[in-house]
């Protein structure tokens, strides 16, 4: 097997301007993220430590810092923590952080990526998002024999179904049940 490394990128800091104390989350994986932010740092000259952004002692693991650097999964679990501890730094400790809080919001959210792509003349298919039953159910009829159902998490095939009208009536039906329908 060839390892292939990227070359190291150097940032022109200037010399007056003190660089920001980083805290870096470890990303899990068996090719996590982190490891290339590291290398950053360390090329760079970044004052940083690792922080464990999950631990229930979190904001004591950030105290210090002016950034925090961070690649959540796409877990619906980890995503939500995520948005809610970036928006919180952000808001009101007043720590920047990558990804932005808006980039979070964004990250992995099927809704708002297709209200975006429609926003932006982005082509899409023909897409159906209601958080009302009764009209989620008006609109199968309008989106033909053939239907693909994709949860609002996940990257390429994850979560995604073809559904007949018929069964996609059933899913919206559980979807908006006390319970939900598993994703």
């Amino acid at each position: 097997m060839i390892e292939v490394t990227a070359p190291v990128f150097r940032l022109l800091w200037p010399e007056k301007v003190p660089r920001p104390c980083v805290g870096l989350v470890r990303d899990p994986g068996s090719e996590p993220y982190w490891t290339k932010f590291r290398r950053f740092l360390d090329a760079n000259g970044f004052p940083y430590r690792i922080v464990d952004i999950h631990s229930r002692r979190w904001l004591e693991e950030v105290e210090g810092l002016d950034l925090l650097v961070w690649r959540p999964s796409g877990s619906p679990l980890e995503l939500e923590g995520a948005r809610k501890k970036l928006f919180f730094l952000n808001e009101f400790v007043g720590m920047d952080s990558y990804p932005s809080v808006r980039a979070a919001q964004l990250y992995e959210d099927k809704i708002l990526q297709t209200w975006l792509a429609a926003q932006i003349g982005v082509p899409t298919p023909k897409t159906l998002i209601s958080f009302d039953e009764a009209d989620a159910l008006r609109g199968i009829e309008e989106l033909g024999d053939d239907i693909v159902w994709k949860i609002a998490t996940g990257s390429g095939s994850m979560g995604v179904e073809r559904l007949s009208v018929g069964k996609a009536r059933r899913a919206v039906k559980r979807a908006f049940s006390p319970r939900g329908r598993r994703t």
